[in-house]
């Protein structure tokens, strides 16, 4: 194998986030066959946005590279498509109001929909089972905190699915127990094995049965599992022992994004990208085209080249990838139609159903512009203008927003989010208030600060329903 024959192997089992410019990569040096669309790729419109995808398609076509478009589509908060399409309700949501099936149909018109766009991969269901009340990043994507309930919608997102496009399970072997965010810090799980087998790690267990086409393994570390304290994405005893040996799945493995900072503080881009290839990961992910990704690359071509890294597990990870392109469902002239008469009826029967509002109605509509605002969520922020605090900052924040004078106060908080230490200042803060407004994703939350005037839980993240709140909020009906 020459150098350029290792290159074209290699960029089989990375992953990069789709370029806004394909001038900004160097497809000889680094030849990637596999994309993440983010929004920031796409355009306003679906027609635009598919002939871009098409594009890419034809252009990477055309370098010798067969390409797989990814996206991150699950719905709530996570979409990436919501320019130009009701997006899904957030899979909590989607649990607590919907019957199996009809889960089954949202995900199967969604996924036909993504079809349509020119996707191959989505990068879910998040089958995390959500055992910490406030767990800072997953909360409303998981389908709930119950093993069955997220074993059966788990179940139906994957089958509805997989009837157009190939989907991801994540986040293996759970991330929903956590207390600390991934995309920011490295999670330490103390759960014991029993626990992570029986709770954890079933729904994943399950889609094995349903031929789920991916799954991706988080950023945590877990203690019952692995004996160093690495994320599993990097762990041999997690990836190549647990999920491929003893539970004998022999799909792609994808890691979680490597620029996050749970592997960004610990660990330099070659050793990373090393150690996740030995743990036996199939595709390896990056969000940005950046130093960790190209020395990453450029580690795993120099170990390749030198004969230090497996080329069986290299042959293992590209076949797997091509079972992609040869999925009977895919390639036997079976061309999903996406039909809004049932997906729209049942998007909004989830959204209605997912606001519960709660105290002093009257004291509504607010002063849009005499309203002190601030919200950790980014969408809220950008669309009222208001401020967004981070977990530190949040009490010291609200402090200086309170109003002697009676200025309505309205604090939106969703995940990702870590509140514990603000609590107390934040009851604080309502119970001095003259009027406040509560806007939360978190039940506890909403719980722990029953002095303010007004609350409003939700358990979508959609932009949909932030605008439907931001409209009950300020508007009169």
């Amino acid at each position: 194998m020459n150098e350029q024959e290792a290159r074209q192997a290699l960029g089989q089992v990375v992953a990069l986030r789709f370029p806004r410019s394909w001038e900004t990569l160097d497809l000889e040096r680094f030849p990637v066959a596999n994309y993440i669309i983010f929004k920031d790729a796409l355009e306003s419109t679906l027609d635009a946005s598919r002939d871009r995808i098409a594009e890419a398609r034809a252009l990477l076509r055309s370098k010798g590279i067969e390409p797989l478009f990814m996206i991150d589509e699950e719905g709530g908060r996570v979409t990436q498509i919501s320019e130009f399409f009701d997006s899904a309700p957030s899979p909590r949501a989607i649990a607590k109001t919907l019957r199996p099936e009809e889960a089954a149909d949202i995900y199967a018109q969604l996924a036909a929909f993504l079809a349509r766009l020119g996707i191959d991969i989505n990068l879910a269901p998040c089958l995390d089972v959500d055992t910490e009340p406030l767990n800072p990043i997953i909360a409303t994507r998981s389908f709930g905190g119950d093993v069955p309930r997220v074993v059966k919608f788990g179940e139906m997102a994957i089958r509805g699915m997989r009837r157009s496009i190939a989907c991801v399970a994540k986040h293996f072997p759970g991330h929903g127990m956590t207390k600390r965010d991934s995309h920011l810090s490295l999670p330490i799980v103390d759960d014991t094995r029993e626990t992570l087998t029986s709770t954890h790690i079933e729904p994943f267990k399950d889609a094995m049965k349903w031929y789920v086409d991916g799954i991706m393994v988080s950023h945590c570390v877990y203690r019952a599992l692995e004996t160093e304290e690495i994320p599993a994405c990097l762990s041999r005893q997690i990836v190549c022992d647990h999920l491929r040996l003893n539970l004998g799945y022999d799909g792609l493995v994808f890691t979680d994004s490597l620029d996050m900072r749970a592997v960004t503080q610990n660990f330099g881009p070659r050793q990373a990208a090393v150690l996740a290839f030995e743990a036996a990961c199939d595709i390896l992910l990056y969000t940005e085209l950046s130093e960790r990704f190209t020395g990453g690359f450029e580690g795993l071509l120099d170990m390749l080249l030198m004969g230090k890294l497996s080329r069986d597990h290299l042959a293992r990870s590209i076949a797997r990838r091509k079972r992609i392109f040869e999925r009977s469902e895919l390639t036997q002239g079976f061309k999903p139609t996406f039909d809004d008469g049932i997906y729209s009826p049942l998007v909004q029967q989830v959204r209605r159903a997912s606001v519960r509002i709660e105290g002093d109605q009257g004291m509504l509509p607010l002063p849009r512009d005499n309203a002190a605002v601030i919200s950790t969520s980014s969408q809220v922020v950008q669309k009222l203008q208001c401020e967004i605090a981070s977990v530190d900052e949040i009490s010291t924040r609200l402090g200086d927003l309170g109003d002697a004078a009676g200025k309505p106060l309205i604090v939106w908080l969703t995940e990702p989010l870590a509140v514990r230490h603000s609590l107390e200042a934040l009851r604080s803060i309502m119970r001095t208030s003259q009027k406040s407004i509560l806007v939360t994703t978190y039940e506890p939350v909403a719980a722990a600060l029953a002095e303010s005037h007004l609350s409003i839980v939700t358990d979508d993240t959609s932009p949909q329903t932030e605008d439907a709140i931001i409209k009950r909020l300020f508007e009169a009906r």
